[in-house]
């Protein structure tokens, strides 16, 4: 049986993720054709009712390449030790090989393996939204932050953390130190250059909608690991990128959930440089106690002389009505806060 072993960069399938091991097996079971088929499967009826059917899908064309291999594997291996199998032994080994495999299907279905690898969904939804505005941003971010910097950061899971990542892979950068918390970055970073230093930080929480893992409340063993990225002596982070759903000019940002608020939070306390990076539709004045009611804050340190808050913007305000001269006190109030503000439109900059 010859099996050709793909490399992390081949493979089309993302690799930098807790269930590695499982990506290690698909690439040698399955075919090229397969992988598609594979792929095919997850992108049928992305809006249908029922979302586990692509899923289905693909698992028992999983299964079926498995089987295939593990057959292949104990006939050669009986054929090796000189054994003459018959038919029979041969069938009650995959018969056992089988029962197996269907325990590992099982346990790929509840702990939704195939979710995270869909290549559809919430999260790629969401990504098309504002797609120009958060280029311009990571175009901006990479010669900012990136190039010449030899930067060592965290990148917090989003879509915008995607188009970074993206910007940053069709250059020819390569000194860079990046933490992250998505599933997707990693993945996009190393396709071309193995040479870029970027390493997963995994919580128990994964969550769809910024496509990364995040931590729940009693998990003190993620957080402190997280915190440590900040604090060890050799190589720690200097850099925290964080992508709220709010940004408002009395220094803080908003997220929808705890989870979210948690890491982020722990970042915005450790990390000497924050970079705030929003569309324009984002960017919103000071919110009531009402509105902030629904929302989970994370208050950035402004007052702290020794650490900078950058806030990069692009895109039309959230208030569509917003004259010209209503949107320059507003990035005045950024700025008399401590942002130190960079907005990348000229109805902006006027």
């Amino acid at each position: 049986m010859a099996l050709s072993k793909k490399t992390k960069q081949d493979s089309p399938i993302p690799y930098n993720w807790p269930e590695g091991q499982f990506v290690d097996v698909l690439n040698y079971a399955l075919t090229d054709n397969e992988i598609e088929a594979f792929h095919v499967a997850l992108r049928d009826d992305p809006y249908d009712a029922d979302p586990r059917k692509g899923m289905d899908k693909a698992g028992a064309l999983v299964g079926k390449a498995l089987a295939r291999v593990l057959k292949q594997a104990i006939e050669e291996a009986l054929e090796l030790s000189g054994h003459r199998s018959t038919a029979a032994e041969v069938r009650r080994e995959c018969a056992a090989c089988r029962e197996k495999l269907a325990m590992l299907l099982e346990r790929i279905h509840a702990d939704d393996v195939l979710r995270v690898l869909q290549p559809h969904g919430k999260f790629w939804r969401q990504y098309d939204e504002d797609l120009s505005e958060k280029k311009r941003i990571a175009k901006h971010v990479v010669a900012t932050f990136v190039k010449g910097k030899n930067i060592r950061c965290f990148l917090q899971a989003s879509t915008m953390a995607v188009t970074i990542a993206e910007a940053i892979a069709e250059s020819d950068l390569t000194e860079m130190l990046i933490h992250t918390n998505s599933v997707f970055v990693p993945a996009v970073l190393l396709r071309d250059h193995m040479r870029r230093s970027v390493y997963a930080f995994c919580g128990g929480v994964y969550d769809e909608l910024c496509g990364g893992w995040l931590y729940g409340e009693n998990d003190t063993q993620a957080e402190t690991e997280l915190r440590g990225l900040f604090r060890r002596d050799l190589q720690k982070l200097d850099t925290a990128f964080v992508m709220p759903r709010i940004v408002s000019p009395n220094g803080i940002i908003y997220y929808r959930d705890r989870d979210a608020q948690r890491l982020v939070g722990a970042m915005v306390a450790e990390s000497p440089q924050i970079c705030v990076l929003a569309v324009g539709n984002r960017v919103r004045g000071n919110l009531s106690s009402n509105e902030a009611r629904d929302w989970c804050d994370v208050p950035l340190p402004l007052a702290d002389s020794n650490r900078k808050i950058f806030l990069i913007s692009a895109g039309t305000p959230a208030q569509p009505v917003m004259r010209p001269e209503q949107w320059k006190e507003l990035h005045v109030a950024f700025k008399q806060q401590g942002f130190l503000t960079t907005w990348l439109d000229d109805l902006q900059n006027t």
